[in-house]
């Protein structure tokens, strides 16, 4: 009677660890592979007193979903409500924020996106109740407008630092911080202005 107890014993031991050992290669993160999730992405910028209006064109926002980052197959964008759209930076403060859309993707970790500015402004009028004279530019006061010039960024897309996880079945909430007084550069005696992007992925 012992020996046929002890044996249970060791049987039942036996499956339980060859079910551990079937179950724990799924990594420590709490994501499945096999599902999917919504990640829903929203820009607002942190305070500056430097300009009046800080304007910049948004085409797409791009998820790298891995892979060679070169193949387009390997990119996915947010569904966004009005494309383009020209925003104002610096009335994206203080809690309101533009909604730049929703993507599904698979559940998992991704540590790329970028965000593609346009050359074509949108129709909307600008603090001065007039068109958009260009697509991205900086309103210094009544009288004095700058072109913001964007190195690179018009062809291969703003890199936006900071990676996110995405959830099967859940919605994850991004918010892209972008920090105007790094961004906007006048460069030297040139006249130019320019554009260079700082986003991240706010905490």
């Amino acid at each position: 009677m012992y020996l046929k107890r002890l044996t249970a014993i060791k049987l039942t031991l036996f499956f339980i660890l060859t079910l551990i050992g079937c179950g724990g290669g799924g990594g420590t993160g709490s994501t499945s592979v096999s599902g999917t999730g919504t990640v829903s992405v929203s820009l607002v910028d942190k305070p500056t007193y430097d300009y009046r209006a800080v304007y910049i064109t948004i085409d797409e926002i791009k998820i790298h979903l891995g892979g060679d980052e070169n193949s387009p197959n390997k990119w996915q964008s947010t569904n966004m409500p009005v494309s383009p759209i020209t925003v104002n930076l610096l009335e994206l403060v203080n809690g309101v924020r533009e909604w730049l859309g929703l993507a599904e993707l698979q559940a998992g970790y991704y540590n790329q996106m970028r965000l593609i500015i346009g050359k074509t402004p949108d129709d909307s009028l600008n603090i001065l109740s007039q068109k958009h004279p260009h697509a991205n530019y900086v309103v210094v006061d009544s009288s004095k407008i700058h072109e913001l010039k964007v190195p690179g960024g018009e062809q291969t897309g703003e890199k936006i630092v900071g990676g996110f996880e995405i959830f099967e079945n859940q919605t994850t909430e991004l918010i892209l911080d972008f920090d105007v007084e790094k961004s906007v550069v006048e460069a030297g005696k040139s006249g130019r202005w320019l554009l260079k992007t700082t986003i991240k992925v706010a905490d």
